[in-house]
């Protein structure tokens, strides 16, 4: 199992953002979409084996779970995810059931990357860290990103707490789904090969 976790800082938890206007009522919502897109979409399929955990901070905190292998009714397009965020908060406020494959909580940071931390390796994505080609992973991984903003010195210390290890994709900055695209290359050239060491 592949993991993405990405934190939205200011993300709209509410519900009651515009598709039109997803920067701003949405508290940069396209960046998460993107990142949505980017984690679970090949060509003509939906990645089987990821998971997107995505941390949205813009209001209470909630915590949407979007898996891979049972999401139905999900298309690469922003709007559509940004739509499916938003149907499923409002779902969620209203007490109803989720769509297929997502899941919404009322976790904050500290107790997704705790809930990550049971059943996988905790890698935290930054610019600086050991480059992930000459990093081991293996098994189960889950790999932490900030939005347009890096982790605040608090959640970095949470994600340090837990044993979490530092790795980068390469000397230039990257958007966050940009970042996950790479990221996800990587490991599938790794899988392709049949190890997960580098």
């Amino acid at each position: 199992m592949r993991r993405f976790l990405v934190v939205g800082h200011g993300a709209n938890t509410d519900g009651d953002f515009r598709l039109d206007d997803l920067p701003g009522t949405g508290g940069r919502m396209d960046i998460i979409a993107m990142s949505v897109s980017s984690a679970l979409f090949l060509s003509h399929e939906l990645r089987k084996e990821v998971e997107v955990w995505l941390v949205l901070m813009g209001g209470a905190p909630h915590t949407l779970k979007i898996i891979g292998s049972e999401a139905r009714y999900l298309f690469p397009d922003e709007r559509n995810i940004a739509g499916m965020i938003r149907t499923n908060l409002l779902r969620h406020r209203e007490g109803k059931r989720e769509t297929p494959g997502i899941y919404v909580s009322d976790m904050d940071f500290r107790e997704a990357v705790e809930s990550a931390s049971e059943d996988s390796e905790i890698f935290y994505l930054k610019e600086g860290g050991k480059d992930i080609r000459s990093a081991n992973i293996s098994g189960n991984s889950t790999f932490v990103l900030g939005d347009n903003k890096d982790l605040t010195p608090e959640e970095e210390e949470m994600v340090e707490k837990i044993g979490a290890r530092k790795i980068g994709l390469g000397k230039k900055s990257l958007h966050t789904y940009q970042a996950i695209v790479v990221a996800n290359y990587e490991l599938d050239r790794r899988e392709e090969s049949g190890t997960g060491a580098p």
